[in-house]
C-alpha cells in the first residue's frame, strides 16, 4: 500500500513539474515576443524586422491561444480538492504559479 501511495505521489509530482514547465515555457515566449516587438523601429529593417514579427504572431494566434487550455486543465486537476493530499512538499504550486496561471489569459 506504502509503495502504491509512493508511485501516485511520485506521478503527482511529475504532473506538478510539467505543469510548471508549460506554463513558464508559454509566458516566456509571450514575454520574449513582446520584448521584442516594443523595441524602437530607428531603421526600416528594424520596422521590416518588428513587422515581420507581428505577422508571425497573428499567423499563431490560434495555436498560442490553443496551448492556454491544456495548461489551464492540468492546473485544475492539480489544484483539485480532492488531490490536496498528493504531491505536497517539493512539488507544491507556489503563489507566483499561481498567480503566472491566473494571468495566462
Amino acid at each position: 500500500m506504502e509503495q502504491g501511495h509512493e508511485s501516485i505521489t511520485s506521478i503527482f509530482g511529475t504532473l506538478i513539474k510539467e505543469s510548471k514547465r508549460d506554463l513558464d515555457e508559454f509566458i516566456t515566449e509571450l514575454q520574449e515576443t513582446v520584448t521584442e516587438l516594443v523595441k524602437p523601429c530607428p531603421s526600416k529593417e528594424d520596422y521590416k524586422r518588428n513587422d515581420d514579427k507581428w505577422k508571425e504572431v497573428n499567423g499563431r494566434k490560434a495555436e498560442l491561444q490553443g496551448k492556454i487550455d491544456p495548461i489551464k486543465k492540468k492546473f485544475e486537476f492539480i489544484m483539485d480538492d480532492n488531490f490536496s493530499d498528493i504531491g505536497t512538499g517539493t512539488h507544491e504550486l507556489t503563489d507566483e504559479d499561481k498567480t503566472k496561471l491566473a494571468n495566462i489569459d
